[in-house]
């Protein structure tokens, strides 16, 4: 149960690594307005956009528990009496793999979520990534930018 409660808190620390939408405040544009009426999203695009965000979510979910216990058996390797270094080396290209799997499923997220706005969306979008306070996380850049988020 305790290797089960490790895994488990290694997940969520993953997870809230690779981007936390709860944990900002929303966005205001620079002007302090509210999104253009030429720019705003139709409602097919806050439904595309809202559902890449929770499929995302779910392929997250199951990427960050494997994140998760690779990099435990990793740690549980490097702290054995005689760790092996070619247990090691696999053990970590392991980890990588998996780690790679994460940018890969969130690439495709962003460019999906990108393919659903007009050039002019991209552009406000862009604009704000340059703001000081904006999120990192391009999805929750884009739903906080037109109000899909709280």
């Amino acid at each position: 149960m305790y290797k089960l409660q490790n895994v488990l808190a290694s997940a969520f620390l993953v997870a809230a690594i690779a981007g936390s939408a709860a944990s900002h405040p929303s966005i205001r544009l620079q002007t302090g307005s509210t999104v253009p009426a030429d720019v705003q999203l139709s409602e097919a695009q806050r439904t595309a956009l809202r559902k890449i965000d929770r499929e995302n979510k779910l392929r997250l979910a199951g990427i960050t528990v494997r994140i998760g216990i690779a990099a435990k058996a990793l740690y549980d390797h490097l702290l054995s009496d005689n760790p092996n270094r070619q247990l090691d080396q696999k053990l970590t290209r392991n980890l990588h793999t998996v780690a790679g799997e994460l940018l890969t499923a969130r690439g495709e997220a962003f460019r999906k979520a990108i393919a659903t706005l007009t050039p002019a969306q991209r552009r406000l979008v862009k604009k704000e990534m340059h703001r000081l306070d904006a999120p990192l996380d391009l999805l929750e850049l884009i739903g906080k930018t037109f109000g899909l988020t709280e």
